[in-house]
């Protein structure tokens, strides 16, 4: 049984934690980038299958995103999961996509677990590719 005398007053208390003070307006949003977008559609369309649209994996698929990719990838170079991604997937397929279509699923995958947020664009030699992968 939902006791509204608990439930009503503890969501009133969230919503004011949560709330814009007066003349104050909520952060936008970050927005996606072209690269993300781009990345985010490769994904969909190659390998969603195997991790999931969510990209939490599934029975038997690591996933992409939360904390087993934190523990996984966290401060390892870029170069290494582009590699990574690269050289084995999708399994069977490796090398079906482009090397940019490579590097669009990269970025999405790292702003999706908030690692990227600054990168404007990812491209082959580019130093972002040496930066470790750091997710808050």
């Amino acid at each position: 049984m939902i006791r509204e005398d608990i439930v009503i007053p503890a969501l009133i208390a969230v919503w004011a934690l949560t709330a814009p003070a007066a003349g104050q307006t909520q952060p936008a949003a970050i927005q996606p980038t072209a690269q993300e977008t781009r990345g985010a559609a490769a994904f969909g369309e190659r390998c969603a299958q195997c991790h999931g649209e969510d990209m939490y994996g599934g029975a038997g698929t690591p996933s992409l995103a939360g904390p087993e990719f934190k523990f996984g990838w966290s401060g390892k170079p870029v170069s290494d999961l582009f590699d990574y991604i690269h050289d084995k997937m999708p399994p069977g397929q490796t090398g079906s996509l482009t090397d940019q279509q490579y590097l669009d699923v990269v970025v999405a995958i790292l702003r999706k677990n908030s690692a990227a947020a600054d990168v404007a664009e990812l491209t082959l030699g580019s130093d972002t590719l040496k930066m470790p992968i750091k997710i808050p």
